[in-house]
């Protein structure tokens, strides 16, 4: 993707890469902006691509697409347990524990995959609700419908 000298009027890369930052800090985010309104210009025959152009892309932009992009960065523990959530819906935290440790040949202590699931919760590439259990309160983890 490339724009000729003088098309990005002023302010379109401070405004793009702004968002990009306060949306996870990817610049893969700034430059699907910048392809978004470079296709938006082209379609409305403008030859420039400006600031209240870009603006409205943001509007209608994609908002999973910062989720998507995270996931794409998941490996190991968090990618296993994304994945494993995803299939089946929800799942207790202490049920995906066992199965992760049923599954894999080394696996990381209970309290270590905690913490990898309050990270996944934190980021928000995952949800949980409270249920009451046999030995007291229980995560269920759900993947976010958007």
């Amino acid at each position: 993707m490339a724009f000729r000298p003088g098309v990005v009027q002023p302010g379109v890369l401070l405004l793009v890469s702004n968002y990009a930052v306060k949306h996870g800090g990817d610049v893969r985010i700034g430059l699907e902006l910048l392809k978004k309104a470079g296709v938006l210009a082209e379609m409305k025959g403008m030859g420039k691509l400006t600031v209240n152009l870009v603006k409205e892309v943001i509007k209608s932009y994609e908002p999973n697409v910062k989720r998507r992009l995270m996931e794409e960065k998941l490996t190991g523990v968090n990618e296993w347990i994304v994945q494993k959530v995803k299939e089946r819906g929800e799942v207790s935290s202490g049920e995906l524990y066992k199965m992760y440790s049923e599954e894999i040949e080394n696996p990381i202590s209970e309290r270590q995959f905690r913490k990898h699931v309050d990270e996944l919760l934190a980021s928000g590439l995952l949800n949980f609700r409270w249920s009451k259990g046999k030995k007291g309160r229980s995560r269920i983890l759900t993947y976010p419908k958007k």
